[in-house]
């Protein structure tokens, strides 16, 4: 046992499932039962700054009501939540995505939400409870929410992907003002064909200069970085074309930062159907200071077909030191049968089906603190 674990959550299950390594294979170790139909998405954190980790999950709407939730697992305490947090008024439909960390600068840590049917809020923890400190009510849909420092400041900033607007679709980014000590909108960017999603988000650093950027897959766009540069988010970098002459491979469905080649260097692995068959599923890239980012390797799509956003991560999750990339995915649809699998460089190293649906997303961590 490594410490550990993979987290998986079948759509439409009623739970979410913890893999626990032994050896050379991952074994299905626990099934966590939630109060919704479904976990959209799921994070591993240490909520009340014990040194101890939770687990906070994104749930759809609860039977009965017209809204999702999120809960929160301390392990320590059993298999039951220890705190739920309902959308406020105004929000409603499924939680379908969050974000968790110390956003502002003080001593405890926020949630930021998603309401599938529009608008988001940010929870701020206060004498031990939650309230809300932002809602944003204005926009109709949000797809995506991440957090990260991108001025390097003292405070992360939140950056909201507003997606499905038949005139323009955005990234909206909002950083606290301890002068003014409230959430404020520094900068937006809306350089997307109208009308569409936002598949995955996230602020990594995997250039290495201290301050992160913005990774995203947007489903009609290339995939492309941004950063905060001077008060306005710009254009960082795009991936190009894989076949010569065509758009071929340059939009991703999915991706995941860190060190997939254990060289070191932070590394950005890309994944779209396109190049099944054709070039590859999933093309490696590493930041070169001269070259910029330099596609490395590509490995093949081991008939997963349907991966996309949050199913792919990178991470040591079997305690050698050596990092390994777990995906998620299934022959097609959330609702067909789905598989895990671990890849080591280029390698794939474990396989299992997951006896349930598709997972919406992935995370790794020690959730139970048996480290």
């Amino acid at each position: 046992m490594s410490g550990m674990e993979i987290l998986t959550a079948p759509y439409t299950c009623h739970r979410f499932q913890a893999w626990e390594n032994y050896g050379s294979a991952w074994y299905n170790d626990a099934d966590i039962p939630i109060t919704s139909g479904a976990v959209m998405d799921i994070e591993i954190f240490d909520m009340d700054l014990d040194g101890r980790n939770e687990v906070v999950v994104a749930e759809t709407i609860v039977e009965g009501t017209e809204t999702g939730i999120v809960e929160i697992f301390d392990f320590d305490y059993g298999t039951s939540p220890v705190d739920t947090l309902y959308l406020p008024e105004g929000l409603t439909g499924a939680v379908v995505c969050i974000a968790v960390g110390n956003f502002d600068a003080d001593s405890d840590i926020e949630i930021a939400g998603i309401a599938s049917l529009g608008g988001a809020v940010i929870w701020d923890k206060v004498d031990g409870e939650y309230q809300v400190a932002l809602l944003i009510l204005e926009r109709h849909f949000i797809d995506l929410v991440t957090a990260g420092n991108l001025d390097d400041d003292a405070e992360l900033e939140i950056v909201f992907g507003f997606g499905w607007d038949p005139v323009h679709c955005d990234v909206v980014l909002y950083d606290y003002d301890l002068g003014l000590d409230t959430w404020v909108n520094t900068a937006n960017y809306s350089n997307f064909t109208p009308d569409s999603w936002f598949y995955h988000m996230e602020i990594n650093d995997v250039d290495e200069n201290g301050i992160g950027e913005i990774y995203l897959v947007y489903k009609d766009d290339p995939f492309k970085i941004l950063t905060y540069t001077d008060g306005e988010l710009v254009d960082f970098w795009t991936v190009p074309d894989v076949v010569a002459g065509t758009d071929v491979g340059n939009v991703g469905f999915s991706f995941a930062t860190g060190d997939v080649t254990n060289d070191g260097k932070m590394d950005l692995v890309i994944y779209s159907p396109e190049w099944d068959g054709l070039v590859t599923g999933f093309r490696v890239y590493e930041f070169d200071e001269q070259l910029g980012f330099v596609n490395t390797y590509n490995f093949d799509n081991p008939g997963m077909m349907n991966i996309f956003g949050d199913q792919m991560v990178i991470g040591d999750i079997d305690g050698d030191s050596m990092n390994e990339l777990v995906v998620c995915g299934g022959p097609g649809g959330i609702y067909s049968e789905g598989m895990m699998y671990i890849f080591r460089y280029n390698t794939l190293i474990f396989s299992a089906e997951l006896n349930a649906n598709e997972s919406n997303c992935i995370a790794i961590g020690d959730y139970d603190n048996d480290a």
